[in-house]
């Protein structure tokens, strides 16, 4: 009898252990930066910490419209957010149904209880990262030191994308993996803005630095073909990197 009660007493430790190992591995693979483009704002920032969870949320060019902050621990599928603090807060307490992908650099989140859920999130070191991870192209910014102009308004911009994927060249936009289309897709972009914005419309042409100067001006003609005629293209800074947001700077061409 007493034999058969130490088994049992092995075996729950056995699976506690197994389940502790479990939830260790994974709260250390939620730890760390998640972003997503969400549909109200232009970008969510999501950061795990050990002990503390932090959200920020921007709109258009600004800086964080809003953030909440939270203590958090996770049990099975949900994660439970303690002592929220920060805008616009509503309740102290809520729960996350969470799931990753086998790499663990997706996470689909939804709200315990409530309809809402949050677009797929991507793992990434900062903004800037998560930006080039969610086009799938490699891109190196140039670099300046003069003065640049706000080159993001999402009423206003039409974002084109020029880098590299496994050393192929690509020049995109958010809707084709070529400019192929490009004419139709402006007209598209022109007939769901509003009608006092049309005088204002740009590209903002995110673009690597190791890009020939003739293909970029190619690129640009291409562009102003279109009944768009104003070509901002994106720079970095010392100052902003883009690591924390994407506020995108340029010049106009």
């Amino acid at each position: 009898m007493a034999l058969i009660l130490m088994r049992e007493i092995l075996l729950v430790l056995i699976v506690l252990t197994i389940f502790g190992c479990v939830s260790r591995k994974q709260n250390n693979a939620l730890i760390g930066k998640w972003y997503t483009n969400d549909p109200k704002f232009e970008l969510l920032e999501i950061e795990f910490k050990k002990d503390s969870v932090y959200q920020r949320y921007f709109r258009n060019n600004l800086s964080a419209e809003w953030n909440q902050n939270a203590n958090w621990e996770t049990k099975r599928n949900e994660i439970k957010l303690t002592n929220i603090t920060g805008t616009f807060q509503d309740r102290e307490n809520l729960v996350w149904i969470y799931k990753l992908n086998k790499q663990e650099n997706r996470l689909n989140i939804k709200i315990k209880g409530d309809t809402t859920n949050f677009p797929i999130l991507i793992k990434a070191k900062s903004a800037f990262d998560f930006f080039v991870k969610n086009i799938e192209l490699k891109i190196d910014l140039p670099e300046t030191g003069n003065a640049l102009e706000s080159a993001k308004h999402i009423n206003q911009s039409f974002e084109v994308y020029a880098g590299y994927n496994k050393n192929s060249f690509i020049v995109k936009t958010k809707n084709s993996n070529n400019l192929a289309n490009i004419q139709s897709e402006v007209e598209n972009f022109k007939s769901r803005s509003r009608k006092e914005f049309l005088p204002f419309l740009y590209f903002t042409l995110i673009a690597d630095k190791n890009i020939p100067n003739k293909k970029i001006d190619s690129i640009i003609r291409t562009l102003k073909e279109t009944s768009v005629k104003k070509v901002y293209r994106v720079y970095k800074t010392s100052e902003n990197n883009y690591l924390e947001n994407l506020n995108w700077l340029g010049v106009k061409n």
